[in-house]
């Protein structure tokens, strides 16, 4: 064979196999993900479930941010003087809303909206037979601390066992006849009392902050568990 004609026969083997090395590869895209059904899903957001209570209503205050529930046939009013309530120190009383039974002409419980410039608020008992309570936010421990009532020891750690709804720490105050004191943050405090008729705790355990990362709310379900116990307890039986 003609020398020539191997050197080409050579040459185009050679490109050949250059060319066939250097070809793309068609690679084949992996199967879409099915579910039981054999179709593609997506998840969407758990949306919140709504909350209702037949007989019971909800007020929100966007301003000083906290919500609570109470009977629809109540009245919310802003006294100017409110006929009772807790009697506060270091703080300031922004504002005073008045649950006001149907038929009655004064409220049942008060509502305090209350701020602090030094992150303490102080229960003085009133008239009551319990002294002072203080309580204030410690930012060196990050931790609620207590100054009791005279003779019930030194400053210590706040009890913080229990909590409304909305995960807001309860504490308990001095004034007649039921009160309770429920930081929404370091300075801003919400302080829920009655006249010794109506049960104003079993309304302050619906509370819940309006802003989600102060606290973790209960579950829906407990919320409304929460709402129905004050429709239950709210008044003397």
């Amino acid at each position: 064979m003609n020398k020539n004609i191997v050197i080409g026969l050579l040459i185009v083997i050679i490109l050949l196999l250059g060319y066939l090395a250097l070809k793309p590869t068609n690679v084949t895209a992996p199967s879409p993900v099915t579910t039981t059904t054999g179709t593609a899903q997506t998840t969407s957001p758990t949306q919140p479930q709504p909350i209702a209570v037949a007989g019971m209503k909800k007020y929100t205050d966007t301003n000083f941010g906290f919500s609570f529930w109470y009977p629809d046939t109540w009245t919310v009013t802003t006294p100017n003087n409110p006929p009772f309530g807790a009697q506060l120190k270091s703080v300031t009383v922004v504002k005073s809303l008045g649950l006001q039974p149907a038929g009655q002409d004064y409220p049942s419980i008060i509502v305090q909206e209350a701020h602090s410039t030094t992150r303490t608020i102080t229960d003085t008992g009133g008239a009551g037979p319990i002294g002072p309570v203080t309580f204030y936010f410690d930012t060196t421990s990050h931790l609620w601390m207590t100054t009791p009532p005279e003779g019930d020891g030194a400053t210590k750690p706040a009890d913080i066992s229990v909590n409304t709804m909305g995960g807001l720490h309860m504490f308990g105050g001095t004034s007649r006849f039921d009160t309770t004191i429920v930081p929404l943050s370091a300075d801003n405090f919400v302080v829920v009392g009655d006249g010794g008729a109506a049960n104003a705790t079993a309304l302050t355990k619906t509370i819940v902050a309006a802003d989600p990362s102060v606290a973790v709310p209960l579950s829906a379900a407990e919320q409304i568990k929460t709402i129905e116990a004050e429709k239950a307890g709210i008044l003397p039986q």
